[in-house]
């Protein structure tokens, strides 16, 4: 029986997921408590979100509300949520990684 923890972050990503105009997967080992602090700082003014979550609560989520992960959530995923202009909140996070070298992306979804 899942814990209701659980329930609430796979409740809390279904809202998030149902209203998101994109979805970036990217891989997060390597960076820094601060490297992450300041992507999701930068992110926050093009309506975007940084995020971690377990990969299977992610998948769960995701089939909650009709849409297929196949193998897309494995390993040290991070979610970059998109609800403002897409192209833009990529461009901030590219940059952010190719300053530190540390994060590629897994997939996107638009």
């Amino acid at each position: 029986m899942p814990n209701i923890k659980n329930q609430e972050i796979v409740k809390s990503l279904k809202e998030k997921f149902k209203v998101m105009k994109g979805l970036i997967l990217t891989e997060y080992r390597g960076l820094t408590v601060k490297e992450i602090s300041d992507l999701r700082l930068r992110l926050r003014p093009f309506v975007s979100e940084y995020s971690v979550a377990k990969n299977t609560l992610s998948k769960i989520a995701f089939k909650e509300i009709g849409l297929e992960a196949g193998d897309f959530f494995s390993g040290s995923t991070a979610l970059v949520i998109e609800n403002g202009a897409s192209c833009i909140s990529c461009k901030s996070r590219c940059r952010i990684c190719k300053s530190t070298r540390k994060s590629e992306d897994q997939s996107r979804f638009f």
